[in-house]
């Protein structure tokens, strides 16, 4: 698919799709990866669509802040303007940043689903008699997918983690539980670190360095002196200050939430409790588990589950940090296998058209 838009809303149904058809296959109510990406990909997909990160940045700018350093930029140099800089300016550079941001996480999108989803498909595929020999085949075939993967010179020690612990989940459910988180962290670490060149872009876009361009492309005469160059270099500093604050406000909103079924979590304040706690009782204690090690290496909190707002999601070990936690936290959470579309949406989809409502 070529349309980035609809290739997302499909990424986000199949996530689905296989989420349900792993836990009707063997998992029960442990939550596989694949359920987690279902919210992630959705959540993604706002910012794919350019739906809220530029419309947010505009409002944040529609204040006197904006207008005083428009002001000063203008007045500093009159004279030596082809024309006055003024909202239309900023909100070029709001967009051209915000375009690079949406291809980037698009690309992130399709990368991790190339990637995992091929493999999740085996196994539903495998799962589908219970035989030994099917179970046998499966994982011939998961092998085969690896080393597709390490041919491509992907690391793949942790997808191979990851799948080698949910065969042993399936043939052992008293341990199942910690060893669905085990394969979980495995898969979700392999992720993060994939997505870490995409996540960076977007939440380091030069937005000063687009305005800076449309500065010296649309609104300036040459400047001479050196003089007014240190003017010029100091009024276009104030404005991309304005301009930064309200991307960076604007991305806290917007890219730092995620979004699921029946919560909509900030990602840089503490992950809240279930109405039952924090953790379900199969996983209140790793000690000794599967998951013990896998959960520890990014855990922050000793276990307790707090601190975990992400200060810098930009940091793979902060975030990770949070997102260890919230998968153990919702792994049994029944919400996460709601469907993210409607079946009025899904038709829409089916006839390759954007559908309506929320998305």
């Amino acid at each position: 698919m070529q349309d980035p838009v609809l290739r997302n809303l499909w990424i986000t149904q199949r996530y689905h799709e296989l989420a349900v058809q792993l836990r009707d296959m063997g998992m029960a109510e442990d939550a596989t990866w694949c359920a987690f990406a279902v919210w992630a990909s959705k959540t993604a997909g706002k910012t794919i669509r350019g739906e809220e990160l530029p419309e947010r940045v505009k409002v944040l700018l529609d204040g006197p802040e904006t207008e005083g350093a428009l002001h000063r930029f203008n007045s500093g140099l009159e004279g030596k303007l082809l024309t006055r800089l003024d909202h239309l300016h900023l909100f070029g550079a709001v967009k051209s940043v915000s375009d690079q941001v949406s291809e980037s996480i698009a690309a992130g999108n399709l990368m991790v689903f190339t990637e995992l989803a091929p493999l999740f498909i085996v196994m539903v595929e495998g799962m589908s008699n219970g035989i030994r020999a099917d179970r046998e085949a499966m994982a011939v075939r998961l092998h085969a997918a690896l080393d597709h993967l390490t041919s491509q010179g992907i690391d793949a020690a942790g997808v191979s983690a990851a799948f080698d612990g949910y065969l042993k989940a399936l043939d052992d459910p008293a341990a199942r539980p910690t060893l669905v988180l085990a394969a979980n962290i495995h898969a979700v670490s392999h992720e993060q670190e994939r997505l870490q060149p995409a996540i960076v872009t977007a939440l380091d876009a030069p937005l000063s360095n687009a305005l800076t361009n449309i500065v010296t492309r649309e609104i300036t005469r040459r400047v001479p002196t050196k003089w007014a160059h240190r003017a010029f270099d100091k009024l276009v500093n104030e404005v991309g200050r304005v301009l930064d604050q309200a991307w960076q406000t604007a991305l806290t909103e917007i890219l730092l939430c995620l979004e699921t079924f029946d919560e909509k979590l900030e990602l840089h304040r503490d992950l809240p409790p279930l109405a039952d706690g924090l953790y379900p009782p199969m996983l209140a204690d790793l000690k000794g588990s599967a998951a013990e090690g896998p959960f520890a290496r990014w855990d922050r909190t000793l276990g307790k589950g707090a601190p975990t707002g992400a200060h810098d999601w930009a940091e793979i070990d902060d975030r990770m940090n949070y997102i260890v936690n919230l998968f153990r936290s919702r792994q049994r959470h029944p919400a996460l296998f709601n469907p993210p579309f409607s079946p009025a949406q899904l038709a829409s989809l089916a006839a390759d058209q954007l559908p309506a409502g929320h998305l």
